[in-house]
């Protein structure tokens, strides 16, 4: 939500800056006026447009180092863990000395700042700005439409001529015209009329009323006060421009009348005025030049400025693109995109089953019944779940968990099963998760909920450790992952509170468990947050590796041995050189190293080549190491290149890879009825253990 208010109000900024410095001189009001109106509906709009990956000039991040398989839902489609060993986001309350620190011991870690509470006052402060000036809109409103139907009225034509006895300047909302005719002579008087007649006609108040509403929305960047008076300006500009369009007007005298209807008292800002504040403007307007045919290249230069603003801001639109991240070496920054929504599951809630027994265990296909494709979802339930089993005749049967009841029909022999089935949802399980914050809850979610058995017991305690508010995608990713109530509890005891779900998530999938945190507790460094511990557990640091590095004095390439203890930044630079028995080459060897800086890791040339061979040319260091490190292999993209992903990106290898994705598990599908399946549903399928059947 953030990001898009700050792009709306740089592309905002960017418009007026345009139409100020090219376009409001000249004297194209009409043209000025709906390219006004269509720059500020573009700069709402335009955030949500994806573009081709060709046109953009963000770089694609790729998701490395993690040796672990991800298997991720959250937040209705992507979301990004970002992970510092230098800039912390988590921090324990105190810390302790000694080579003996229990990790259930509480204070392990300084206390954490919590930046989310920071970005989640400036959302409260933003929602309360938007309903005040919600509120003075439609106050305004009400009052403009009270004073049009309760004042004496004359009805001319499709006009309405409200008498005011106010010491207002005549204005005009809608079709109706304000004005107090006891002031003005009756030439004046007419003057008046047809001008603002001319605002009704042209529908110049929805002009005005767009503007409010865009303030509404943006009433933090100041631009769009600018924009709304440019809007208003040129909309009276534009009138001038129409009344002495008529061969019976007479310039000068229509200029006098602006004069003598000079007022220091204004109508309200949602209605069109005789506006005496750019009275000087309007004259000199009128009395300029026109404008010729030749400067409409300023025009056609906003077409290039919008290109521009994509391709600096929009979110690239990379082929199906689900994993992304990248990893700075100098800064041990790591970012890591989550799969999808559940939405790309299939939702149908009734079909067919396929059984296999075991002695305690059944495995259960539970294949929709859509004509369109022939797809399932695999769930593992214990035999006492199933309330009976009926052996070798068909018989009614359920499975009843806290999200609803699969209604079955069918029969079951030694070891398999078939039939029907039938899934209905707990609607007091709904209503409970609606309580608790997980308001958009579809009947579709149970059933993937009881699929994943997802229990209330375990929304009460993640709320009695301070995860509330969590999404629907959150609260299931959770149980994906296997993030328990006991994993919590443990990082809680260590100092590890309120922990941000997208930092939770990466811990969790790179294995940082209560040893790991033992033993670097233990080798001294008691005093690091969560998300220094992730990239150490990320780059194989172990203890035995810590006491060698200490104990040599000599942290990585760098020829100047620190004082003390290594920081974390000095242990995974390290390690990372420590994996490539490579040094300073020249350019036709290796990529060279930095020794000052560490910006530059060093790749055997043969490495880089092999992957030319097959149409990977200019990767990018990051790239490059998240191949490496997540052993994407030639051979693998060759073989997914053959299923028909002939554009595949290194973003969608890993996430291919993580989720061990292999071409077999694509073709299975291709050879199905769902022969065009896309990377992105080839993730979700996955990870929900769906599969193809031939």
């Amino acid at each position: 939500m953030i990001p898009y208010l700050i792009h709306v109000a740089l592309i905002l900024a960017v418009c007026f800056s345009f139409y100020r410095s090219l376009l409001h001189r000249e004297t194209f009001h009409s043209l000025n006026r709906y390219i006004l109106i269509t720059c500020l509906t573009m700069s709402f709009l335009w955030p949500l447009l994806p573009i081709p990956s060709q046109l953009s000039l963000r770089k694609t991040e790729v998701y490395t180092n993690l040796t672990q398989r991800g298997q991720k839902l959250l937040n209705n489609k992507l979301f990004e863990v970002e992970t510092h060993t230098e800039q912390s986001h988590l921090r324990g309350s105190n810390s302790i000395a000694g080579n003996s620190v229990q990790a259930d011991e509480p204070g392990i870690f300084n206390t954490r700042i919590d930046i989310e509470k920071i970005i989640f006052w400036l959302f409260i402060i933003y929602w309360l700005g938007v309903a005040v000036f919600g509120l003075n809109l439609i106050i305004q409103l009400a009052s403009t439409i009270y004073h049009a139907y309760a004042k004496p009225v004359i009805i001319d034509g499709p006009y309405r001529i409200v008498e005011i006895t106010a010491d207002k300047a005549p204005s005009s909302f809608m079709n109706s015209i304000f004005i107090n005719p006891e002031k003005y002579d009756w030439d004046t008087y007419n003057q008046i009329l047809i001008h603002e007649k001319i605002h009704v006609r042209q529908l110049h108040s929805l002009d005005i009323l767009i503007g409010e509403i865009a303030i509404v929305f943006q009433w933090f960047n100041p631009f769009i006060w600018l924009y709304r008076k440019a809007i208003e300006n040129n909309l009276e500009y534009l009138t001038d421009d129409l009344v002495l369009a008529d061969k019976m007007a007479d310039k000068k005298s229509y200029q006098l009348s602006l004069l003598k209807v000079s007022t220091p008292n204004y109508s309200l800002r949602i209605s069109t005025n005789y506006n005496q504040s750019l009275l000087k403007k309007r004259i000199m307007m009128m009395n300029a030049k026109k404008s010729n045919l030749h400067i409409l290249w300023k025009y056609i230069m906003l077409c290039p400025v919008f290109i521009m603003l994509a391709a600096i801001f929009n979110q690239p639109a990379v082929s199906n693109t689900v994993y992304k991240g990248s990893e700075d070496y100098s800064n041990n920054k790591i970012n890591i995109m989550m799969l999808p929504s559940q939405s790309n599951i299939p939702n149908d809630m009734e079909g067919q089953w396929v059984a296999t027994v075991n002695s305690e265990m059944v495995k259960i296909d539970l294949k929709n019944s859509s004509a369109d494709h022939r797809i399932s979802n695999s769930a593992t339930f214990l035999r006492k779940e199933i309330s009976s089993f009926p052996i070798d005749k068909k018989s009614d049967f359920h499975i009843k968990r806290d999200a609803g009841t699969i209604f079955f029909n069918g029969q079951f022999d030694s070891v398999q099963g078939n039939g029907s089935y039938k899934f209905v949802g707990n609607q007091v399980f709904k209503s409970t998760l609606k309580g608790s914050g997980i308001t958009d809850i579809e009947e579709s979610d149970l059933f993937k909920y009881l699929i994943l058995n997802v229990k209330l017991d375990f929304l009460k305690e993640l709320q009695s450790l301070g995860y509330n508010n969590l999404s629907k995608d959150q609260l299931a990713s959770l149980i994906v992952l296997h993030i328990d109530y006991a994993y919590l509890s443990f990082l809680s005891r260590a100092g590890f509170k309120h922990i941000p779900l997208q930092v939770l998530v990466s811990a969790k999938v790179i294995g940082v468990d209560s040893a790991y945190i033992k033993e670097i507790v233990n080798a001294g460094y008691n005093n690091l947050d969560l998300t220094q511990i992730i990239n150490l557990k990320m780059h194989g640091v172990a203890a035995a590796y810590l006491a060698k590095l200490s104990g040599s004095g000599s942290y990585g390439k760098t020829n100047s041995p620190s004082s003390g203890k290594p920081t974390p930044q000095e242990i995974i630079t390290s390690k990372i050189i420590s994996q490539d028995t490579v040094h300073n080459f020249n350019v036709a060897g290796n990529i060279a190293i930095d020794d000052q800086k560490f910006q530059k890791i060093p790749l055997p040339l043969a490495f880089i080549k092999s992957y030319e061979n097959i149409g990977f040319k200019n990767l990018s260091q990051n790239e490059l190491y998240s191949l490496r490190t997540l052993n994407i292999t030639p051979e693998y993209i060759q073989a997914i290149k053959n299923c028909g992903f002939n554009d595949i990106t290194v973003a969608n290898l890993t996430s291919l890879k993580i989720l061990n994705i292999t071409p077999e598990y694509i073709k299975s599908f291709q050879e199905s009825e769902h022969k065009n399946v896309t990377i992105k549903e080839l993730l979700s399928f996955k990870i929900h253990n769906v599969t193809a059947k031939i």
